[in-house]
């Protein structure tokens, strides 16, 4: 059926290019892979290397046990089956994908797969590459609840065991994300104490019930970007002062650069 080609199809293809860069058969024609994977097929590095990494995952969904005769056609379903590291959780995921006799839709996949990784998943608690403090940006990704933050940078509040707590000022809310869900801000500590110290002042306003429009908007725009201008300090100050009457010396002299 056209299924079974469309597989058939997709799996040659994605072995022969894993065969041309195991095998370096570019070398004919091409100094290195990636020039030669651009001028055959116009696939950039990135692209090349999502369909090896497709025949990595096919090579192993092969060992499924029987009676598994649907493989993935697509380098989607592949690149979702490869955020499972170990081979057996594949294979297990993928037994589950096809139980209908077809493959599950995308949306489906990812819930297969995000499920099966968090019953192996090492608590945060005990094994972390992020600290309480450190600043982050949000990375909403395919996790719809939280895309209304997405690229807000936040701090880290608390670590939980599947958890990271951020805090979002300018929400007034605090966030649990994965750590596949953000993306650490390379500060130093002044850096970062002044990010903290910011984020406490757009917290201040936005607990405000009165605030313009246009202020929301300006501490808004402050909670996205990756750096704060001396203007944007100003603005802050003024957007102080008027709605508290303190006049206070700005926390921000210079400009900070992520």
């Amino acid at each position: 059926n056209a299924f079974i080609k469309a597989e058939s199809v997709f799996r040659e293809a994605v072995f022969a290019l894993k065969e041309i860069r195991d095998r370096k058969l570019y070398r004919s024609s091409h100094a290195t892979f990636e020039e030669y994977c651009k001028d055959r097929f116009n696939f950039k590095r990135t692209r090349s290397y999502q369909l090896i990494d497709a025949a990595v995952v096919l090579e192993n969904l092969e060992k499924c046990p029987l009676p598994v005769d649907i493989l993935p056609s697509k380098e989607t379903h592949c690149r979702e089956i490869a955020k499972l590291k170990d081979p057996k959780e594949q294979r297990d995921a993928w037994v589950e994908i096809i139980t209908n006799g077809e493959v599950a839709p995308i949306k489906e996949i990812r819930s297969i797969v995000e499920r099966i990784k968090e019953k192996t998943r090492i608590p945060y608690t005990e094994s972390s590459e992020y600290a309480v403090g450190d600043v982050v940006r949000i990375k909403a990704g395919s996790n719809s609840t939280i895309r209304y933050l997405d690229g807000y940078w936040g701090i880290i509040d608390r670590i939980s065991d599947y958890a990271y707590h951020v805090c979002i000022s300018v929400k007034k809310e605090v966030l649990p994300c994965k750590d596949f869900e953000m993306k650490r801000v390379e500060l130093g500590e002044k850096d970062k104490a002044d990010f903290k110290l910011v984020s406490d002042r757009i917290k201040n306003l936005a607990e405000r019930d009165d605030l313009e429009t246009t202020v929301r908007g300006v501490i808004e725009a402050m909670q996205r970007k990756i750096y704060f201008s001396p203007v944007d300090m100003m603005m802050l100050e003024k957007a102080e002062e008027i709605y508290s009457g303190i006049d206070r010396e700005p926390v921000i002299n210079d400009t900070i650069e992520v």
